[in-house]
Order: C-alpha cells, then structure tokens, then sequence
C-alpha cells in the first residue's frame, strides 16, 4: 500500500525581482525550511545559482521598467537599490535563520529525486497563502487563511509599494500590521492614503530593496483596485466570485440568448475590475466574446 502525507511550512515574503524578458516584482515566499519560489520551488543552497544566471536580479539598469503584477509597469528614471547579489545571499539565510534558528530540518532534494521528477515532466511550485493566527483559541494553533492585493500606501513624498490582505473571518490588514475593515479601506482610498495608480513622476519605495524615481507605462486605477480587494473579500468569506458570476450568465446567454439577460451579463461584467476581465476566457480569447454580446450584439459570433 502506497501512502503520502501533507506538512505544512510557515515562511514570510521578501522583495525579489525575476529576470525573463523583463523585469518582473514578486513577493518571493522564503519558508523556515530553506524553500524559495521563484515561480519554481528552490532549495537554498540554489539560490546563489539563480543570481548567477541572473534569473534573481537585485537591480534593474535605468531606462528599463519593473513590472508589477495587478498593479502597472513602471520605467525607472533613477534608482537606489539595498542589495548586491552577495548581501541579498546574506539577507535570505538571515531571513531563514529568524524562523529556524538553529537551520535544521532544511529542504534539499537529492540527484536521485530530481532525476524522478524531470523524468515524470514534474515541477513543483511552493504556493504560499497568507494567514493569521485565530486569536480565539486559547489552546492549539488555528491559522485563518486570506488572500492579497498589491497597491500603494502613501508615506511623505513617496508611495510604499504595501500588500493588503483579505482573511476568511472578514477583516483585512495592511502589510500583515494594521488591521482593517473594508470601510476602513474604503475611506484610506477616498484620502488618498492608498491607491492603485499614482499621477505623473513619483517616488516608489520598495522597503528592504529599493528606493525608484519612476514613471508609469501602465497603471490600475484606484477605482478598479478597490473593486478587485472588495471581490476578494467576498471570495474569502465564501461569496461567489464576480468572474463565476458573470461566466454563469455568459453560458446562460449562449444556450438562450435574449435582451433581459444581456444587461444582466452587462452588469456583471462592468462589475469585474478592468484589469481582471480578461481572465474569464483563456489566454487566446480573453473577454473578446463577451464584449462582443455586451457591446457589439449586432457581430456574430465566431466558432
């Protein structure tokens, strides 16, 4: 009888940059057992290599753009940035060393393993969730899942680039510190205390990495980006998700197509925050059907 069992490892996320093509941020998640994901799951004793081959990148020349997922594309005028490859080493082990003082236990995947698994076309991918700890249990250890949002906080003259995190029970906290409730959300973005998009030449402070003079290529609108962190509030309080809404009444409309359902399709889709409505078709065809039924009744649809 073959059997496997599941373990769960805690880490936290630094700043990284993946060079492919171009410049890409992550919050790269580092785990207590020495794992690292650089959209591929590394042990630690690789991660000098992934600098080497300049996949992991701890500056991005002047004149090039850093790109943020969910947030924009941003050239950079001038920047200042905290690491060397070598001090970024350092900084890893440091940041793995706070979580298991004593580095035991580390993840190290043997020659025979690897060769298991490129053999079988497998790759892994250490996913990482956010969570707290459910203050409500005196005894044993309960975590409350969420999800996150990338935006900007103001601070001065500059905008911190932050992370914004739905839990399941319903609150939010801002850079896993400040806990929030989504009216507390709402008005830090009526203020101007927090934003998805920030006007003209500005300051981007990415904390423990780098400090950018940037100007944006692209950007999420602020409107959009509250929307987005609304819809997953709602995810992760067991609400439906805009995008299944607004799916269901697509394939609704395609086995009987009528007017009454075509606003109601029209509705949910301007719902959706901008930046998201291409993810309800594939790669290939995005949102393009749907546009064409809300916008364009009149084109027929191709097959």
């Amino acid at each position: 009888m073959k059997v496997y069992y599941k373990h769960s490892f805690e880490g936290v996320t630094v700043p990284a940059i993946i060079q492919n093509g171009s410049y890409f941020y992550i919050d790269m998640p580092v785990f207590e057992n020495g794992v690292f994901d650089s959209w591929k799951r590394h042990s630690l004793d690789e991660l000098e290599q992934q600098l080497d081959k300049h996949w992991l990148v701890t500056a991005i020349p002047e004149g090039k753009s850093i790109r943020i997922h969910q947030l924009g594309d941003y050239n950079i005028i001038e920047a200042e940035w905290a690491h060397s490859p070598a001090s970024y080493v350092k900084y890893i082990h440091d940041t793995v060393k706070a979580m298991n003082a004593e580095m035991v236990g580390l993840f190290k995947e043997s020659a025979g393993q690897q060769k298991k698994w490129d053999e079988r076309k497998v790759g892994f991918i250490a996913h990482d969730k956010p969570y707290k700890i459910d203050g409500k249990y005196k005894f044993g250890y309960d975590r409350i899942s969420g999800d996150s949002s990338k935006l900007f906080r103001r601070d001065g003259a500059g905008w911190v680039l932050a992370s914004i995190v739905a839990y399941a029970d319903g609150s939010l906290s801002l850079d896993g510190e400040t806990m929030l409730s989504i009216e507390d959300v709402e008005r830090l973005f009526v203020a101007g205390e927090l934003a998805g998009e920030v006007d003209g030449e500005f300051t981007l402070i990415i904390l423990n990495f780098a400090t950018l003079s940037v100007a944006n290529n692209y950007q999420v609108g602020s409107a959009e980006k509250l929307k987005e962190i609304k819809n997953i509030v709602n995810i992760m309080t067991g609400k439906e998700d805009l995008l299944d809404t607004c799916r269901k009444l697509y394939l609704e409309f395609l086995q009987g197509p009528h007017e009454a359902l075509r606003k109601q399709l029209r509705t949910a889709y301007e719902a959706i925050p901008e930046h998201e409505r291409m993810f309800l078709g594939d790669m290939d065809t995005k949102d393009n059907d749907y546009q064409r039924i809300i916008y364009h009744p009149e084109w027929k649809r191709e097959v």
